[in-house]
């Protein structure tokens, strides 16, 4: 091979990976104005797919926490969830993260008071709490469903920032997460002084 016919290979190798970058380059620009645009639609999608799972929620929580005792909450845990709906006014991502948060906790204090099980001293995994509710017969599998959907929803809002879900899908999700609460609340009150848990449904 003479050296013209190298030089000629040499300039075929490199000439579409010299052309891709040049493209690049001068679509740069353009490329950096749509992801502004690309990360707005991805958030309204989980807007979207915010309010259409409260709304199946909202459907399903009625059956799953159908044998929940009627009982008229405390003063302290009406103004906690009043809070938590002002708070959807100004923020509605802190609103689903602090309903969730007291679902948690309130489900925490309810196994540590009926000592169904040992429980680590730091938090425990909400995946795991899900689980360790259901095999300990806490919850059913319509509960648990419940629950988990809940948790979903919260660890999604967790990661969006600028969520900005319609007020009233969030109102829906506070007071179907404050339905669980209750049904932890329950349990505890009734539980707590045998010290020994008998369950709900098998």
């Amino acid at each position: 091979m003479d050296i013209l016919t190298f030089i000629s290979e040499v300039i075929k190798a490199v000439a579409w990976p010299i052309m891709l970058v040049v493209v690049l380059l001068s679509f740069r620009r353009r490329l950096g104005d749509l992801l502004p645009l690309l990360r707005k639609l991805r958030l309204k999608d989980f807007e979207i797919e915010f309010a259409e799972k409260v709304e199946n929620l909202k459907d399903e929580a009625p059956r799953a926490l159908r044998h929940m005792p009627a009982r008229t909450a405390s003063a302290s845990e009406q103004a906690e969830q009043e809070l938590i709906r002002r708070l959807a006014e100004i923020s509605p991502r802190s609103a689903v993260v602090e309903a969730w948060r007291v679902v948690e906790k309130t489900a925490l204090d309810m196994l540590r008071a009926t000592r169904t099980v040992e429980l680590p001293s730091d938090r425990l995994p909400p995946s795991d709490l899900g689980k360790l509710l259901r095999v300990t017969g806490v919850l059913d599998a319509d509960q648990v469903w419940l629950f988990n959907t809940l948790r979903r929803l919260r660890n999604r809002a967790v990661h969006e920032e600028m969520m900005d879900v319609d007020r009233a899908a969030v109102l829906d999700y506070i007071d179907i997460a404050n339905g669980l609460t209750r049904y932890f609340i329950d349990l505890k009150e009734h539980e707590a002084p045998n010290n020994t848990f008998k369950g709900t449904r098998p």
